[in-house]
Formats: structure tokens, sequence, C-alpha cells
């Protein structure tokens, strides 16, 4: 199995319990993929590594982030510490796999959208598309104050939009299928 981002600090006994209902442990997961370093995404990273065994994959631009050897730019760099008390302590984690541009990994296909973080990734299984933060269901931009850059996020969503997934799948907010229109109507918003 491959585990597409880690929730909050804390819940890898969710990740376990969910998995058990699916009939596999965490031994089954054989890697996790960080679609970029907000910490609702690489929250539980290093606890599900440790407990799993599984290799951890992210792109090369977020790695310094996921490792905690840079701080995060902006109103990010305060989130961890904020909400500490709540969900726990962000603990690092060490990529195993350093990703770059478009590439694939086994059957999935990694698409650098850049924006929402310098190295945010869109991970397809065929025209199923897990898109992280790039936008929320619904076909919605993230709040500006999230963005970290939002040209490059508007360019990713583009991007994404020529690629004609069938299903949408973010990290916030419900999946949309069929988001082709959606799409269409948030670009031509933008002018």
């Amino acid at each position: 199995l491959t585990l597409v981002d880690t929730g909050l600090p804390g819940q890898e006994r969710l990740f376990a319990d969910y998995l058990g209902k699916l009939g596999y442990t965490l031994q089954s997961v054989r890697q996790i993929v960080i679609t970029h370093y907000d910490l609702d995404h690489v929250g539980s990273a290093a606890a599900l590594k440790k407990m799993s065994g599984a290799t951890v994959c992210a792109h090369c631009k977020d790695v310094p982030y996921i490792e905690e050897r840079q701080p995060r730019p902006g109103i990010k760099r305060v989130l961890p510490l904020l909400t500490a008390p709540v969900y726990g302590r962000l603990k690092p984690v060490e990529v195993d796999v350093t990703l770059e541009g478009d590439t694939n990994l086994g059957k999935l296909r990694i698409i650098e959208t850049p924006g929402h973080s310098p190295g945010h990734i869109c991970v397809a299984l065929g025209d199923a598309f897990l898109i992280g933060d790039l936008l929320q269901g619904g076909v919605k931009e993230a709040p500006g104050f999230f963005i970290w850059q939002r040209s490059l996020a508007r360019e990713s969503v583009k991007k994404i939009a020529r690629l004609r997934p069938n299903l949408l799948l973010p990290g916030h907010g419900e999946p949309d299928i069929e988001p082709e229109e959606k799409l269409r109507s948030l670009i031509a918003a933008w002018g």
C-alpha cells in the first residue's frame, strides 16, 4: 500500500484502525507520499514511518521543511507551536525518496504543482488525482494567507486542468467527480 499524507500529529492510531477495517495493518504500507509540508499533511509521518517501516517520499523543495532543517515560511512557521498543546509536537521525519519534476512512482504519477508550497505535488492514479491543498473541495482556492505563492498555485491548477482529471480528491472538503467544468469556471474567473 501507499499512503498519501499523514494527517495531524498523533493520528497514527486512526490510520491503524482504518487500515484494520480494510483488512490491512500498518506493516502493509510500503511507502508514504507527502504532498507538501503543512502540519496537517505531514503530522503523523514520523510515527507512521516508524510503525510501518515504510519509505517516505516528498518533493525536494519541501524536504528541508518536512525534515525541519528549515523553518516553514509565513504563518506556517508558528502553526505547529500553536497547535502542539492540542495535537502534540510535530516531529520531523527523514525523507527517503526525494522527488523532482513530474515523475512516476510505481503505478502512481507524481505531478509537480508548486504554489501552495514550493514543492507541492499531486498524486494521480489513472484519472483520479489526490491534490493535497492545491484546491479545496468544490474546486475552490485556499485562503490567500495559506498559499505560499498564488501565481504559481494558479499555474499549477491550470496544469491539472489540462490533464483532465475525472476525480479530484482534495486534502480538505468533498471529492469532486467530473470537475472539468468547475475547473474551467475557476480559471475563467481569474481573467
